[in-house]
């Protein structure tokens, strides 16, 4: 997980220092064509992997792939949009979507324990996102969004990762996702305009490309050790890492009301995650 977080929080700096000078679906897109170049490296090493690729159930890797660069999209429009801080902790809210999904799916609710750690992470959030809503507008509602979806996907990747390699699961979402960002890059994005991309965002742009593969490689290996709601709770650290780096990097800074109600989600996360070790 501590490969996810890093991967994180330098996907969301490249994201800000992108921001303005190449759409979401461009950088979307270079996100995808980091995550091929590597996985096809793997291949190129471990042609068995080939083998696997063959015997894919097809339509629900389009099926996911869909929604995640969905998801996808409600994230790095976030990131652009809304302080990071705020982004990385209403991210959080993955674990009640996850409790909700698989109540919907088995019937079956969380322990009481759960229950605690699953209502500080909702009154957090539900204070944080009344508190910018006036502010940021309802471009605070995007992380939640996203969180949504990607936690849907997430949960399917469970079922893949049981099945099939790493590499083949990360090497079919972006292929799959490509034409989705291409698409939307050339329609209502920018269309890959170099000109004037200095060697900063050029560092940006190779940044997006490296932790595309990174962090969905260590989600798919984390998924195969832990339950859904579990990996929705894990990496608790992202959250006083993005900050860090938004005061550092971006003079972001939030107001004391906001870093408690933060504090209140990762109190939530916690509870979470003591659940796991027991």
């Amino acid at each position: 997980m501590l490969i996810a977080i890093s991967g994180y929080v330098l996907f969301a700096v490249c994201v800000r220092l992108l921001r303005g000078v190449f759409s979401i679906y461009e950088i979307a897109a270079f996100r995808s064509l980091g995550a091929i170049a590597f996985c096809s490296f793997l291949v190129a090493r471990k042609p068995v992997i080939l083998d696997d690729l063959r015997s894919i159930d097809l339509k629900f890797h389009v099926a996911r792939s869909a929604l995640q660069a969905a998801g996808t999209l409600a994230i790095v429009s976030s990131i652009a949009l809304v302080p990071l801080g705020l982004v990385s902790a209403l991210e959080f809210t993955g674990p009640i979507f996850a409790a909700l999904f698989v109540f919907i799916l088995t019937r079956s609710l969380p322990d009481r324990l759960s229950w605690l750690g699953l209502a500080a992470i909702f009154f957090g959030a539900g204070a944080l996102v009344m508190q910018f809503l006036g502010g940021v507008g309802f471009a605070i509602l995007l992380p939640i969004l996203g969180t949504a979806t990607l936690t849907m996907t997430n949960m399917m990747l469970a079922r893949l990762a049981a099945r099939h390699r790493s590499t083949t699961i990360m090497l079919v979402m972006a292929v799959l996702q490509l034409p989705i960002y291409l698409l939307g890059a050339f329609v209502w994005g920018k269309g890959f305009q170099f000109g004037g991309v200095g060697p900063l965002q050029l560092g940006a742009v190779a940044g997006v490309a490296l932790t595309g593969f990174a962090t969905q490689m260590a989600l798919a290996n984390a998924t195969r050790y832990g339950s859904d709601l579990q990996v929705s709770a894990l990496d608790v650290l992202r959250i006083p890492a993005v900050a860090l780096v938004a005061y550092t990097v971006f003079a972001e800074r939030l107001s004391l009301q906001a870093n408690l109600q933060i504090l209140l989600i990762m109190l939530g996360i916690c509870i979470l995650a003591f659940i796991r070790k027991r």
